[in-house]
């Protein structure tokens, strides 16, 4: 699987259902927004930390009128501190995404419960662990775990 910069890596916890796509975007940030409604969603500006983006898209049945299904995740992390590990995601930008004709169980919600850890597997290369769980709305992606490459 191919990341944004052309770079390899591997993805676990796929479901066999869908696709999953992971992207290293290096110098960009994550920003936090609110609608009119009140509702969270992100915005991806240029700056000066990395953020990691996990897609799994179910696939589509052919017959069926919005059928589609999309959960992601966003971590923004600081360049100078890659490495970490955390039983608290307290302090942690990381936002997850139901994306689906879910009547009141859809948008983008915080993630405050998990763990999170991020080792440096060689000079550039590190391996993400992730597992979370959110109470507010069913979700299918629970963990993810990959090895990445930066620039």
């Amino acid at each position: 699987m191919a990341l944004g910069n052309n770079q390899e890596t591997y993805i676990e916890y796929c479901p066999e259902d869908g696709s999953c796509s992971f992207e290293v975007k290096q110098n960009e940030q994550l920003i936090l927004k609110h609608d009119n409604f009140g509702m969270l969603y992100p915005e991806l500006l240029t700056g000066d930390k990395v953020v990691l983006k996990f897609e799994y898209k179910r696939n589509q049945e052919k017959d069926v009128y919005d059928g589609s299904y999309t959960e992601q995740v966003f971590i923004e992390l600081d360049p100078d501190q890659i490495e970490l590990e955390k039983e608290n995601l307290k302090g942690i930008k990381i936002l997850f995404a139901r994306l689906c004709y879910c009547k009141g169980q859809t948008g983008y919600y915080r993630v405050k419960e998990g763990k999170i850890i991020i080792k440096k597997l060689q000079d550039k290369t590190y391996e993400i662990e992730l597992k979370f769980k959110i109470h507010d709305i069913p979700q299918i992606i629970t963990q993810i775990k990959k090895v990445f490459n930066l620039l």
